[in-house]
């Protein structure tokens, strides 16, 4: 997901607020289920301006066989990106290789949002 910018004198702040939905898609037979995913937030070409993470390790209730689960994590951000000029920000959803994935079928990032509002300089 991405969205442009345009900034018109220099130090405009860019405020970004972005939002998903995850969809964790569990074994059927699972008692439990772990992942990490890591959101990262970037200004190509190669800055990236913040990275967090979400992560669980989950009982299933027994009984329950409910497969499929929901969050739904966003963010607001504020960048000075400097010179006047186009801006390109990208949300970049990946699987972290420090966790396994644990009693997962799949993983999915959907309903991405992210928009952007310049202001003026501080």
């Amino acid at each position: 997901m991405e969205v442009q910018v345009t900034t018109t004198e220099e130090n405009q702040r860019v405020k970004l607020d972005g939002t998903l939905t995850i969809q964790v898609d569990t074994e059927g037979a699972a008692t439990s289920f772990q992942y990490r995913l890591l959101f990262d937030l970037i200004r190509p070409p190669f800055i990236t301006l913040e990275t967090t993470s979400q992560s669980g390790n989950y009982l299933r209730t027994p009984g329950v066989f409910s497969d499929l689960y929901e969050w739904h994590p966003n963010f607001t951000r504020v960048d000075v990106p400097g010179p006047a000029g186009n801006y390109t920000y990208r949300v970049r959803v990946s699987e972290s290789d420090t966790v396994s994935r644990v009693g997962i079928t799949s993983i999915a990032a959907r309903n991405l949002g992210l928009t952007a509002t310049v202001y003026p300089p501080a």
